[in-house]
Order: structure tokens, then sequence, then C-alpha cells
């Protein structure tokens, strides 16, 4: 007769206080309610804030993309509160410039973080309540080319409207 026996491979995670098995993504003990946070990723954000300005302007857009969304309640409002920083100055940066490419970067870490949430404070709402009330109230700045665009674009359309409208009504022929 032969034992059936599981191998684990890993890192078995504990709560400090009651001594209950943890998931990874718990951010409070499900058993005592206790919070966890992880010291060593809540430096990854001090690091990248540092890191960031330390980075050529040329390769910034890439260093923002690359970085991954932090899973740690604190990192991720660290991040979160950086990003939104970003992305709601104004801006009037030509398209396709370093600038540009920096701010897009930006917005699209923005998109990620939006994304991510739910998924990543699925087990304390709270905290997901006052990450969604963020997101609520940011309001992304768009650069000056894209307003332009926007109004350029937004009257050349109403004029073909204006056209089309009257033309069926017969009185342009």
């Amino acid at each position: 007769m032969t034992k059936n026996i599981g191998v684990f491979d890993g890192e078995l995670k504990k709560c400090p206080s009651c001594g209950a098995i943890l998931s990874s993504d718990d951010l409070k003990c499900p058993q005592c309610g206790i919070e966890l946070r992880n010291i060593k990723a809540s430096s990854s954000v001090t690091n990248f804030n540092s890191d960031l300005f330390n980075t050529p302007k040329s390769d910034r857009s890439d260093f923002i993309t690359s970085f991954p969304i932090p899973n740690a309640k604190e990192d991720f409002f660290e991040f979160l509160y950086i990003t939104v920083g970003s992305v709601t100055q104004p801006c009037s940066a030509p398209l396709g410039s370093i600038d540009d490419q920096i701010r897009t970067a930006w917005i699209n870490k923005y998109k990620q973080l939006k994304t991510r949430a739910p998924f990543i404070f699925a087990k304390d709402p709270e905290s997901l309540a006052q990450v969604n009330q963020i997101f609520k109230t940011t309001k992304i700045r768009m650069p000056l080319w894209q307003k332009f665009l926007i109004f350029v674009f937004g009257g050349f359309a109403a004029l073909i409207v204006l056209l089309v409208v009257l033309t069926k009504l017969g009185i342009l022929n």
C-alpha cells in the first residue's frame, strides 16, 4: 500500500497573529482580521519613483509601461496616487514627442490600475470602494493637440450632418 504524498513548491504564508494559513492574495487574515502588509513589496513603489527620475527621459515611457501593478494594498494606493498625479496634469506636449509618449504610458498604467483593482481588492470591499472613488473623481487632462482634433473633427462632423439634413429637406440641391 502506498501513501499519497503531495509536493509543495513555494512559500507557505501564515498569519503573523493567529497562524492561519493564508492564500497569496489575502489582504486581511480571514480568521482574525489582521491587515497583512508586505514590507519588501512596499519598497518597490518607492524604488520605482526614484528609479524613474534616474532613467533617461527617452526611456521613461518603457520604464513606466514595464512596471508591474502592485498587489499589496499600500503599494497599490501609493502607485495609484503617483499615476493620478501624472494623468491629471495639463499637457501641451506635441503628438509623438517623448513627453507625449510618457503621458500615454501613464494613461495606460492608470487604465491597468482600474482594471486590476476589483481583482486585487476582491476580499477588501472597503479598500475597493476607496479606489473606485478615486477613479470616479479623477479627470484625465487631454493634451492640447487632442482637444484641437476633437474640436476640428467635431465641427467637421456637425457640418456634414447639417449638409445632409439640408439636402434631405430639399433646401440644398
